[in-house]
């Protein structure tokens, strides 16, 4: 039996409430750091790589619903999304520089890869 693809299979990602996916880990982050919990950080990095890589593999579009805030793992999550949908209301910033961290979940490879037209790296830099 063969399987055929059903191209009205998709999926959305948005947040509840006042965010979509916003700098709630990057605090931990800077604690791995400051503790020197420096394995147990690189593990988490590669994990979140490694849901992003699949994530952007699935043979489906993704869509992001963008609702208040996107920042850090927030951003690295969009871009892993074929379409965006931002709302009035939503700030889309990268936090990782606040916290002298450098994106781990692939923002800096993606990012010039979905916006080749502007400066991604003025825009990374800026932390918003």
């Amino acid at each position: 039996m063969r399987l055929t693809p059903l191209r009205t299979i998709r999926l959305v990602l948005s947040g509840a409430g006042s965010a979509f996916c916003a700098e709630g880990d990057l605090k931990e982050f800077r604690q791995f750091l400051q503790d020197e919990k420096l394995d147990e950080l690189e593990t988490i990095v590669r994990e979140i790589s490694a849901i992003f890589a699949r994530l952007e593999a699935l043979p489906i579009p993704i869509i992001a619903a963008l609702n208040g805030t996107t920042d850090a793992g927030g951003l690295e999550l969009t871009l892993c999304c074929n379409i965006v949908l931002a709302a009035e209301n939503a700030r889309i910033g990268d936090g990782h520089v606040c916290f002298g961290v450098l994106p781990g979940g692939g923002a800096a490879a993606r990012l010039p890869c979905k916006n080749p037209t502007t400066r991604p790296l003025n825009s990374s830099c800026r932390a918003s």
